[in-house]
């Protein structure tokens, strides 16, 4: 019992660590399934399923999980802003309606972009990991950067 119950408290205390690593790192779930993450994210998941003596396809599946869960609570939010702002009058319904096909454009146009990049970069030779920091390509915290995929 008592070695369920530390599986249990470990597997807590890594969810919290990778949540706040998520928020500082900007663990991103596509890139980690696409190999494209960046090296301090990609260094977070190993150190921790190095620490615990846990899978590190085990800590990425969490990580993955609460970065969806993270992403899909701020899309609430804006949501529920543009929302408020129908209601109280500073757009329309059409006018949120064309905010939110506009920002879904331009995110898939943005994932698209990453992705040529990184094929060219592929195709090209070039190991992205090794010029991040080069290009700014580390990522802002919002898991963004050169080469990663956005949800």
């Amino acid at each position: 019992m008592q070695n369920k119950n530390k599986k249990i408290l470990t597997t807590i205390a890594i969810a919290a660590v990778i949540a706040s690593g998520v928020a500082f790192a900007g663990v991103s779930a596509a890139s980690a399934a696409n190999g494209n993450g960046n090296g301090n994210s990609d260094s977070l998941v190993s150190k921790i399923a190095s620490k615990f003596n846990l899978s590190q396809n085990d800590v990425q599946a969490v990580a993955d999980e609460v970065h969806a869960e993270r992403q899909q609570a701020r899309q609430a939010e804006r949501d529920s802003k543009l929302d408020q702002a129908v209601t109280d009058g500073a757009i329309t319904q059409a006018q949120k309606d064309a905010l939110v096909a506009k920002r879904n454009e331009l995110r898939a146009q943005s994932t698209k972009n990453r992705e040529e990049m990184q094929k060219w970069m592929d195709d090209n030779g070039i190991d992205h990991t090794k010029i991040q920091s080069y290009m700014g390509g580390a990522g802002n915290g919002k898991g963004r950067g050169m080469g990663r995929v956005a949800q």
